[in-house]
């Protein structure tokens, strides 16, 4: 199983699959780009895909979703899933995440991502999101240095760890 989760995964997915019942748990991560499908050089972000295991849903679970553009079969236990994003305020805000810029994302959007994964308010991702002072003085001590009043307290996304191929699930499968 890929162990380590993007950024996508805890910020976007959230966006993009809200009003769809799906557990959780199904979601393995999320990646901006696919080798096969979305050149990754690209700017534009038009949506995400999602890796599923096919332990906890079934790709019909998805297949009636207007904004589940296409579904592939990874190996017997994975599918992904292209999940278009719906609106033009959501994409605003998804091209805010990616660029770091946490705190500008709209009121709307972080209810949105704190209540699907259930984030407690003094969790990580909502000190990001609000911009936490307390939060920031302790980044400030940990990385012995003063940010600035307007820094952002979240790290801009790493694109080289937004892009699927098959090799990286054969690679972390095995390990």
């Amino acid at each position: 199983m890929i162990d380590i989760k993007n950024k996508s995964v805890t910020y976007i997915v959230p966006l993009v699959l809200t009003g769809i019942n799906l557990p959780k748990k199904a979601i393995i991560n999320s990646f901006l780009y696919h080798v096969d499908y979305i050149d990754y050089n690209q700017n534009e972000i038009n949506g995400v895909f999602v890796l599923f295991s096919y332990n906890y849903m079934g790709k019909a679970d998805l297949r009636h979703e207007q904004n589940c553009e296409f579904i592939i079969d990874i190996d017997s236990n994975h599918f992904m899933a292209y999940i278009k994003i719906k609106s033009q305020d959501i994409k605003d805000d998804v091209d805010l995440l990616i660029k770091g810029k946490f705190s500008k994302v709209s009121f709307y959007s972080k209810v949105i991502i704190k209540d699907f994964w259930q984030f407690k308010d003094n969790t990580q991702v909502i000190h990001i999101l609000n911009k936490n002072t307390d939060y920031k003085i302790k980044l400030e001590e940990q990385l012995d240095v003063k940010l600035p009043e307007d820094a952002e307290l979240g790290s801009i996304f790493d694109i080289s760890k937004e892009v699927f191929s098959n090799k990286l699930l054969k690679v972390k499968l095995e390990v």
